[in-house]
């Protein structure tokens, strides 16, 4: 029998709090280990018991959810839970697994959940990796929010990613998604032998070019600029690149 995930609720308000350790038992594998009201206390108890999720409000007295989340040089799997909408694509910066906006319903939470668990699931495997373990199987998928639910989304579906001004859209064999990761985030969760960045506001999957210049990429008739600065990354990864026109 697995070790049940060990979680932290933090929130100043007790009935969030008695709400959110009902959701907790009512979900397998997993079990509420303590419990803070504010920031500080949340702190000084992360630096001395093993933690494996923070169920984490933003405004508390003391230190607020996001001065927590800086303060710590190590993070355990964290799922904002607030009722500002606001702050979550600040949430998002310390790589959040996901912002429950109050009030959530328990379907809603259990999505949260299903992800928190795969984020610690491949947390513990590259732990494993880099104990000299057999390494773990490449993941060929992802889970991201988008439309507001968590949608999985597989690398082989995926055409190319383009950064807008608040948004990342990502465009697949079958639809287009939008999302508020970053397109920091998916450069360092794309496989880098399947996926290059080739310009500031686009990331394309190497198997889908269909034709390109030193100028552009072509994908399904969609034409896409090679920045100035990824031009020597384009050569490494596709060293047949033709010369300029």
């Amino acid at each position: 029998m697995s070790t049940p995930i060990k979680c932290l609720v933090i929130d100043d308000e007790d009935l969030a709090v008695r709400l959110l350790e009902d959701f907790v038992r009512k979900t397998p594998g997993c079990e509420v280990v303590a419990q803070a009201d504010n920031g500080l206390e949340a702190y000084e108890l992360l630096q001395r018991q093993e933690i494996d999720l923070v169920l984490l409000d933003i405004q508390m007295p003391h230190l607020t959810g996001l001065e927590l989340l800086e303060k710590l040089e190590k993070r355990p799997a964290v799922i904002v839970v607030s009722a500002y909408a606001e702050y979550a694509i600040e949430g998002y910066r310390f790589d959040v697994v996901d912002y429950l906006l109050k009030p959530f319903s328990f379907e809603r939470f259990t999505e949260a959940m299903q992800r928190a668990k795969e984020h610690i699931s491949n947390k513990k495997q590259t732990l494993l990796c880099t104990a000299g373990t057999e390494a773990p199987p490449a993941p060929s998928h992802l889970y991201i929010k988008a439309d507001y639910k968590m949608v999985r989304l597989n690398f082989d579906d995926i055409l190319y990613i383009e950064g807008l001004k608040q948004y990342v859209k990502i465009v697949t064999l079958e639809k287009t998604l939008i999302t508020l990761e970053s397109m920091k985030y998916f450069e360092q969760a794309l496989p880098a032998a399947s996926f290059i960045r080739v310009h500031k506001s686009f990331i394309v999957a190497i198997n889908k070019i269909e034709t390109l210049t030193r100028q552009a990429v072509l994908i399904k008739r969609k034409s896409i600029p090679v920045g100035k600065t990824y031009k020597g990354i384009l050569d490494t990864v596709l060293p047949a690149a033709p010369p300029s026109a």
